[in-house]
């Protein structure tokens, strides 16, 4: 990150590095980039959105990024048993505040490696959803 709205300030996001991430990754070639992950520098959860930033002569030059924090997002699960899932099948919103981190049956992410799990959620251990 070589620029940030809160450069200057001790929690800073200026010189983080976030290439690795699956978002920054898309955008970097050339897509749109989107992930449910946890900030790596606040240790908030949110949904993560990077576009690429192209030159007047058509060439990538930059990315840039966002975050939208899920306590914004949360008027989206306002019905009785809602419930909102990143494509692992991690429960991330619910009317239900125990489901939210609990995994779906037979989701993507029971069938990731460690490693996997730790790179996009920052731990590995999901308890499943008790549906």
């Amino acid at each position: 990150v070589v620029l940030a709205n809160n450069a200057g300030h001790a929690d800073s996001f200026v010189g983080v590095q976030l290439s690795m991430q699956p978002y920054m990754k898309e955008a970097m070639l050339g897509g749109l980039g989107e992930q449910f992950t946890i900030g790596p520098v606040t240790g908030v959860p949110g949904l993560f959105f990077a576009a690429p930033v192209y030159d007047a002569g058509g060439y990538l030059v930059a990315t840039m990024g966002t975050k939208v924090s899920l306590a914004r997002l949360q008027h989206w699960v306002s019905f009785q048993t809602s419930l909102v899932t990143d494509p692992n099948g991690l429960i991330i919103l619910s009317t239900d505040a125990s489901l939210v981190g609990k995994v779906l049956p037979d989701a993507r992410l029971q069938h990731m490696g460690a490693s996997d799990r730790y790179n996009a959620y920052q731990r590995v251990d999901f308890e499943p959803w008790p549906y």
